[in-house]
């Protein structure tokens, strides 16, 4: 026998069910904007974001991680330069990020992120959002006058002493030729202002790289008589902007005498001292 209350509707070939329905997350990164032209190592740049929630279900933490690329196609193999996570959220989120430029790279790349969520449920293309425009990315050298060393305690005036100087490139580049001044001052602030006594254009230096050197440099005929600090302005390097450790001087102070033969008082020690000696 057929039990009529048992039967649902089966005359008419459906039934009444109970459904869920579920929402979806779809994460979408819609804009990126980083600065143009031309940024160095260990610089800070500031980086927009546009991100967009466009499913009904709100987003598990959002995390935005931060490539240079050489390409418009932003992934995990590219430079990192950092992430942001920007939380849970449904609807759209506009805001910046600062980031900080490594030494590892040179030359243009795009800046880009992809924005990541543990229930994404469309994980594509649209996930990735870059700058269209390239920043040029260039390092910097880092010149650092280490040491000198008076060789010599003693000078006169119109004569020479030795040098020995140390510099160091503790940039992220070569530093290209640079130029080595030594001066002679009354005091340890070692300037332009003081006594140039020699001027050394050097080889590049790369990164990491170490250079000492000896020279002669010379006294002028004119340099009063007394104690003086001997030091070093180093010419900066390729992009060099921390000037602050360029320059340096010898604790040790060198005493520029009178010369007991230079009669004819011109501060050299020539042909003409003798002349004036035989005439006195």
């Amino acid at each position: 026998n057929f039990d009529v209350n048992y039967a649902n509707n089966e005359t008419d070939l459906w039934d009444a069910q109970q459904i869920t329905v579920n929402g979806v997350t779809d994460i979408v990164a819609n804009t990126c904007s980083a600065p143009s032209g031309t940024v160095y190592h260990g610089d800070t740049i500031n980086v927009g974001y546009n991100v967009e929630n466009e499913g009904g279900d709100s987003s598990t933490s959002v995390t935005l991680d931060f490539y240079a690329s050489t390409n418009t196609d932003i992934s995990g193999i590219d430079t990192f330069l950092g992430s942001v996570n920007i939380g849970t959220f449904g609807g759209s989120q506009v805001n910046s990020v600062n980031l900080n430029i490594p030494s590892s790279i040179v030359g243009n790349r795009y800046i880009g992120y992809i924005a990541t969520a543990s229930n994404d449920d469309f994980v594509n293309q649209d996930n990735e959002a870059y700058d269209a425009t390239t920043i040029n990315i260039q390092g910097r050298a880092d010149l650092f006058a280490n040491y000198i060393t008076a060789l010599d305690a003693v000078a006169i005036p119109g004569g020479s002493i030795d040098v020995r100087y140390n510099v160091q490139n503790q940039g992220t580049v070569s530093s290209g030729t640079y130029d080595v001044d030594v001066y002679a001052s009354t005091n340890t602030t070692i300037s332009v202002a003081d006594t140039l006594l020699g001027s050394f254009t050097m080889p590049s230096l790369g990164s990491g790289g170490s250079d000492t050197d000896i020279r002669t440099v010379s006294f002028p005929g004119f340099m009063t008589p007394g104690n003086y600090f001997i030091g070093m302005i180093v010419e900066g390097g390729l992009n060099e902007n921390a000037l602050g450790d360029n320059t340096d001087y010898d604790p040790n102070q060198v005493s520029v005498v009178d010369c007991p033969v230079d009669f004819d008082n011109s501060g050299l020690l020539d042909l003409a001292d003798i002349v004036a000696f035989g005439q006195l």
